[in-house]
């Protein structure tokens, strides 16, 4: 049987392939470098060879490379089959800087724009795979294209996006074709439940982002909401509750927003409304270091969403030992015990987080133990040993056909 292998490229030929995709292909429209990239994969087309070693293999499909949170989970399944001995490949629907992070560990990436079931390398890649992980709704065309051909296990986030997309009834095949369904939290789980009874829950395992930071510096609470700037991630209700607050407590906080733009006039309107206040600053994309010195710097994180599934921004505050305050609509609140290792707000609303706020600076001398509380709540759900172990079992499962309720 035919098996996925990737061969050494030459050492004249990287600089060239890595020119035309940071220099060229990365600076066009989709439409227009979905071409290139449908060129330098058909050069990948060695990728499906004949090595009879014997070696089990995975695909994985993502929809994006950035250093957003969803690319972040499928680098660790992909950490965690390379560890179990599989040869990994992954079929990206948009590059981004986390195609370095891939390749650092000898995974294949070949990206393809719009795929579809009509595209011929999709089936050949599940034909001579064992496993197929498709990673968030986004990916359902692939999901359509593997799951007639081998074992597909379609991980799904999303809330908003997950009912419109049930609702319009464009991913029904695929949703009824995967073998398994992984929902990153009950909350996601919910919505399918209804036409996949047998979804299993699933939450994200990380590696602990290192020593805690050190106790809070006298001056200002320090507050961090990490994530892009759109009207999902509910930015415009954090601003809304600074201007809630009275001048005492708000002269007592600091909030920093951290996050690439996605919605640009979004963008605007939260700033235009966050000038006047000093307490608010927002400080752009970050890259993976500078994301972690921040979060080790704040007392608290705050994720304001008007709905996500299980941020990972969450896990890391957990992790960190950091108050992580929520507001109900975040899916990590099923996770957690307000007043005990977290701070949940009464509603996903600016009245709602100023009263999160409040909460916050009053009980800031019980900082300390509740983000111990935290933390054992973070090794007990969350750590990388747990995700490793259901990700595999998960797989044995999906494999053999047990649970199998459709």
């Amino acid at each position: 049987m035919p098996r996925i292998v990737v061969s050494e490229r030459p050492e004249t030929i990287l600089p060239i392939r890595k020119f035309i995709q940071e220099r060229v292909l990365a600076r066009l429209p989709r439409r227009a470098s979905r071409y290139g990239y449908d060129i330098l994969r058909w050069w990948d087309r060695r990728a499906i060879g004949g090595d009879e070693s014997g070696q089990p293999v995975a695909v994985l499909a993502t929809h994006d490379l950035s250093r957003s949170g969803a690319p972040w989970v499928v680098l660790e399944i992909a950490t965690t089959l390379q560890a179990a001995g599989y040869a990994v490949t992954l079929v990206s629907m948009a590059d981004g800087p986390m195609r370095d992070d891939f390749e650092a560990i000898g995974i294949n990436v070949l990206i393809d724009c719009y795929p579809t079931v009509r595209k011929g390398y999709l089936a050949r890649l599940a034909a001579v795979a064992d496993i197929a992980i498709a990673n968030t709704v986004v990916t359902a065309p692939i999901v359509a294209a593997w799951a007639p051909h081998v074992v597909t296990a379609w991980y799904l986030h999303e809330i908003s996006l997950l009912e419109a997309m049930l609702a319009d009834g464009s991913i029904a095949a695929p949703l009824a074709g995967a073998t398994s369904i992984w929902a990153g939290s009950e909350m996601c789980a919910r919505i399918v439940r209804p036409v996949r009874p047998d979804v299993a829950v699933f939450p994200y395992g990380m590696a602990p982002i290192g020593a805690p930071a050190s106790p809070r510096a006298p001056g200002r609470y320090r507050i961090a909401v990490f994530g892009s700037i759109e009207p999902r991630k509910g930015q415009d209700f954090v601003v809304d509750a600074v201007v809630l607050l009275d001048d005492v407590l708000r002269r007592k906080v600091s909030i920093d927003f951290y996050g690439r733009v996605l919605d640009a006039d979004f963008a605007r309107a939260i700033k235009a409304r966050a000038e006047p206040y000093r307490a608010i600053r927002f400080m752009g994309e970050v890259d993976r270091t500078a994301y972690l010195d921040a979060l080790r710097g704040v007392d608290a994180v705050l994720v304001s969403s008007r709905d996500d599934t299980l941020p990972l921004v969450s896990i890391d505050a957990l992790s960190a030992e950091r108050v992580l305050m929520l507001v109900p609509s975040v899916g990590t609140t099923a996770w957690l015990n307000d007043d005990v290792d977290s701070l949940i707000a009464q509603e996903t609303s600016a009245k709602g987080i100023a009263g999160l706020i409040a909460r916050a600076v009053e009980s800031s001398d019980r900082a300390s133990g509740m983000g111990m509380a935290a933390r054992r709540v973070f090794d007990r759900e969350f750590s990388q040993a747990a995700f490793r172990t259901k990700l595999l079992t998960e797989l044995d499962r999906a494999s053999s056909g047990v649970g199998d309720d459709r």
